[in-house]
């Protein structure tokens, strides 16, 4: 993961939460530039990439490295932007696009520690379906992977619970919960510290579990003879 964070140009895409961030890095060493947008995802994340890829003077197919967020999140998001690398890893390019991805909740617990802010402690978002997409810090600072926690059931006495500021929400929040920034610009900083990227071989949203579905055949009702 370093290799592909230290290769360049390099484009992050982030439209987990409503705050759509996406960011360029042309040189390696450099601290990416952002663009944040509060537009629709279907518009917004093209017309950042379009705006920033001008001011730097490169074409998509200069591209090395697309950095990811799979979520949870804004699922509509997510999927536009896993949509949108997978077109341009399709185009005819000089050489292939190395998609890498990270959690969103993994992002928020890493600043955290890096704040100081000591475990065991709780990061939250809208799961939908009365749960919660829940990932646990434990005393020793390691990052548990990310489970869906009923609404119902409550978080241990002592130990603090944090909700990224604008995830989306339909539901009420727990008692106690307190907000924290969500922050994807850093990320180049969090992400070899904490171990959060991963390679993403065919880019999309990140989930729990699979969904299922239940065959459905029609059948005329019995009528009366």
């Amino acid at each position: 993961m370093r290799r592909l964070m230290e290769s360049a140009p390099t484009l992050y895409l982030d439209a987990a939460s409503p705050a759509i961030a996406v960011g360029l890095r042309v040189r390696a060493g450099e601290a990416p530039t952002w663009v944040h947008t509060h537009d629709e995802a279907g518009v917004a994340l093209f017309r950042a990439v379009g705006t920033l890829a001008r001011a730097r003077g490169i074409a998509m197919g200069d591209v090395a490295t697309a950095v990811l967020c799979e979520g949870p999140g804004s699922l509509l998001g997510v999927r536009l932007a896993a949509m949108a690398l997978r077109t341009w890893m399709a185009l005819p390019r000089p050489r292939p696009l190395e998609v890498v991805g990270y959690r969103s909740l993994e992002l928020v617990a890493a600043g955290l520690l890096a704040r100081g802010q000591r475990g065991p402690f709780h990061v939250i978002v809208d799961g939908r379906r009365a749960t919660w997409n829940t990932l646990t810090v434990d005393a020793e600072g390691n990052l548990g992977p990310i489970r869906r926690r009923p609404a119902a059931e409550a978080f241990p006495p002592g130990e603090p619970v944090f909700h990224p500021h604008g995830f989306p929400l339909w539901q009420a929040l727990p008692t106690g919960v307190q907000a924290v920034e969500y922050n994807p610009a850093a990320l180049p900083g969090l992400a070899t510290r904490f171990g959060l990227l991963r390679p993403v071989a065919s880019p999309e949203a990140f989930m729990i579990e699979m969904p299922t579905y239940r065959e459905w055949t029609h059948e005329h009702p019995t009528r009366p003879a």
